[in-house]
């Protein structure tokens, strides 16, 4: 018998997914709006002694930071970015701020520390995720740093809007490693997080629920449309079964929660809203104005910095040694989601001049659109415009509604944005005569007409989104 042993060495390279705490940090702090960034700052300044807040006066809210320019050949330049005296780019430095970092302590009547005047936080729907989460005590791995991602993307229903090609290729990693960081989601409690669609989020719940059955499953995946009708006739012919059967099944669905946030606390309380860029139109020009003096300056505490240089190593400044990469990663971070704001909106004023200087109607844009210009991942667009205002002649508008996808026309680039088909439609209503109204089938071949092709069921989607009635109840009436 041959007992000899062989060692083999093999060299092999393997791919490792390294999603650290600061990036974690980073995704969040540009979720963020204004008023939870001021809020989370706040926070981070009582855990770590190395970050130094400096509150802005009130003589200095009228200075707002850098200003784009966008002329009329719709290039964008920065006058913060130029040296003008070569018109070449420069890197911007923002600098240390080395005042004292004031902390404010409650206390009651006899100076100690108060513990009554201390208001606690409410856990999150995301902290009650990660608690369960850690519970299942998952190695501290590729696969836990996924699944944290994955809950830092879920919208405020609980679902997850970004698909999973997105996300494996935004963490550099395979998609089968993202579905089942998926699936580790939503095995999680409320039932239903996690989901894509409708669909996904009621089948989770149906699963876990006595009625899953043939029927159940068939009315989620098919019925869902007639379900919000209420027609419970063609119900029971999808199912093929009696008009109280299917009654009672759409009970079951009824039952099931589409919106698995609902009765949590998000950590979104009700705010008053915070434009972050101020939009203007003056002699030809757009400029955009950051609105970042409502956010304390950031920094790492000076004094604490050079006490680090000079003493000897004690459990004090053992202790600060290790809170210092937090402090950095804040002052970073805090600065890439500024830079990576205004770049957006840069791109944003470049598509859509039309809408800040003629009072034109909204372009098509996409998200898609805007990451392919800024050469960046969509869903880091998506999370810079989430919960973000903007200010101009207009009024406050939230970022997200600058984004309208194209209807097929004849325009010169194939499409309008649906802005447009609203407008269109809104100046037919108002201008038709009341005694013979206009259908939605004559408002169809009227658009037509002007090489806007939508159906039918579009036209009465939009009128309704406008508030006008049927053409049979605007007859002799108002159309709104």
């Amino acid at each position: 018998i041959n007992t000899s042993i062989y060692l083999n060495t093999k060299t092999e390279l393997q791919q490792q997914l390294a999603l650290t705490q600061d990036m974690l940090q980073s995704l969040d702090i540009l979720t963020m709006a204004q008023c939870q960034l001021n809020d989370y700052i706040l926070k981070s300044a009582c855990e770590n002694p190395l970050i130094h807040i400096d509150e802005v006066s009130s003589s200095h809210c009228g200075e707002f930071g850098p200003v784009a320019v966008v002329q009329q050949d719709k290039t964008i330049h920065t006058d913060s970015d130029y040296d003008g005296s070569k018109g070449e780019k420069v890197s911007q430095i923002t600098p240390v701020s080395h005042h004292k970092n004031d902390r404010f302590v409650p206390k009651g009547n006899g100076g100690e520390f108060d513990f009554s005047l201390v208001k606690s936080q409410e856990q999150t729907f995301s902290e009650m995720l990660e608690e369960q989460l850690y519970c299942l005590k998952l190695p501290m791995s590729d696969m836990y740093a996924i699944c944290r991602y994955l809950i830092i993307s879920l919208n405020k229903r609980g679902w997850l809007d970004y698909s999973v090609e997105e996300i494996a290729k935004e963490l550099d990693t395979e998609i089968l490693d993202v579905l089942q960081g998926l699936y580790i989601i939503q095995s999680l409690q409320p039932m239903g997080v996690g989901a894509r669609n409708l669909e996904e989020c009621l089948m989770l719940q149906l699963m876990e629920s006595p009625h899953f059955g043939a029927e159940t499953i068939k009315l989620v995946k098919e019925g869902l449309p007639l379900l919000a009708k209420n027609d419970v006739t063609a119900i029971a012919k999808l199912l093929k079964t009696s008009k109280p059967r299917a009654k009672e099944i759409c009970g079951y669905i009824r039952d099931l929660n589409p919106i698995p946030t609902q009765g949590y606390y998000t950590g979104k309380d009700s705010q008053y809203v915070v434009p972050d860029a101020v939009i203007e139109y003056r002699d030809e020009m757009i400029s955009i104005v950051m609105n970042d003096y409502m956010l304390p300056k950031v920094s790492v505490h000076q004094e604490y910095y050079k006490l680090l240089s000079v003493s000897k190593e004690t459990s004090d400044t053992e202790y600060l040694k290790n809170m210092m990469p937090g402090a950095k990663a804040l002052v970073k971070n805090i600065q890439d989601r500024n830079h990576t704001l205004y770049c957006i909106l840069e791109t944003i004023v470049s598509l859509q001049a039309g809408f800040f200087t003629e009072n034109a109607p909204l372009s098509p844009m996409t998200l898609d659109d805007v990451a392919q210009v800024l050469e960046c991942n969509i869903s880091t667009v998506s999370r810079g415009v989430q919960e973000k205002y903007i200010r101009c002649h207009r009024g406050v508008i939230e970022l997200k509604t600058l984004f309208t996808r194209g209807v097929s026309s004849g325009s010169q680039n194939g499409f309008v944005s649906v802005d447009l088909v609203k407008e269109k439609i809104r100046q037919m209503v108002k201008l038709e005569d009341s005694n013979k109204p206009l259908s939605d089938e004559n408002i169809c071949t009227a658009l037509e007409a002007i090489n806007i092709s939508i159906s039918r069921r579009t036209v009465s989607k939009y009128r309704l989104l406008l508030g006008i009635l049927p053409s049979f109840q605007r007859k002799n009436k108002n159309g709104y």
